[in-house]
């Protein structure tokens, strides 16, 4: 058949687990990954011979396969006195071509090689399950080290899906609105992108000063603001004659931006730029 409607009846079954398996590994990638979703996968060690592997959702190469609240244990093999070994927790998938190509997926400790040196994971077995040349597929998920008979804290292995709309956000510019405080005209431009906020504001007053002054100017809003106090240096100008001298801002993790500055003029406008990590 040259095409085919996968996501329609024909009143015959006719989706396939290759056709689910094409469509995830096309939205989410062609690798393996654990989604964000219940404990992901978490491996604790209940007792020097038993790991246990709480509830999540993996994807391997398109193929979704989920551990339930019950969760899964595993043995681990008793270490060895003086030597060093890597035990690894995978997700077996298996094809049997001798009976359907019926397909499945169960948890594996695959033990590794004890050693006086520094010790090596055990090999996985590898195969292309979206071009359907796969019998056997293991996807690691923990490293459980071992050093003589003490069991040590279990390693992830693997990646954490990031949700699309997390993934758009932290890449997508977004706009804030500033809420001007004092007896302030004040034009601004805010976004935030990835994780930083970039600031441009123009503030215009009457107040004048012959002392240092500690001004209150703005207010951003949540979303918009430091983790801690960021201080970025100004240009105070006056309206109606060439006279500039220079201030500083400070924007507070509240939201708060403040203007210091020593000028003996008025009117003036303020120009801030900044640019800074997002609480």
């Amino acid at each position: 058949m040259a095409i085919e409607l996968v996501t329609g009846k024909k009143g015959t079954v006719h989706v396939d687990s290759a056709d689910d398996g094409a469509l995830y590994a096309a939205i989410a990638g062609k690798g393996e990954y654990v989604l964000d979703l219940d404990d992901r996968l978490a491996c604790t060690m209940t007792t020097a011979n038993k790991a246990h592997v709480a509830s999540g959702h993996g994807l391997m190469q398109g193929r979704h396969w989920l551990i339930d609240a019950e969760g899964v244990d595993l043995t681990i093999q008793n270490g060895t006195q003086g030597q060093k070994r890597n035990d690894l927790i995978v997700a077996r998938y298996e094809c049997d071509a001798k009976n359907g190509n019926i397909e499945s997926v169960a948890l594996k400790v695959i033990k590794g090689t004890p050693t006086t040196g520094t010790p090596a994971d055990p090999a996985c077995t590898r195969g292309d399950i979206l071009e359907g040349a796969a019998l056997v597929n293991e996807q690691p998920l923990w490293r459980i080290p071992l050093n003589g008979i003490t069991v040590g804290t279990p390693i992830q292995m693997f990646d954490v899906l990031t949700p699309a709309k997390e993934a758009w956000d932290s890449v997508a510019h977004a706009s804030g609105v500033i809420t001007p405080v004092f007896n302030l005209e004040t034009s601004w431009q805010l976004t935030r992108r990835a994780g930083w906020a970039y600031l441009d504001l123009r503030a215009y007053t009457l107040q004048s000063a012959f002392e240092t002054w500690s001004t209150p100017i703005a207010r951003l809003p949540e979303g918009f603001r430091p983790a801690k106090n960021i201080r970025s240096m100004c240009m105070i100008e006056a309206q109606y004659w060439e006279q500039v001298a220079p201030g500083y801002v400070t924007i507070f993790p509240n939201g708060d931006v403040e203007l210091d500055y020593r000028v003996n003029f008025a009117p003036y406008t303020c120009d801030v730029s900044a640019v800074f990590p997002l609480a």
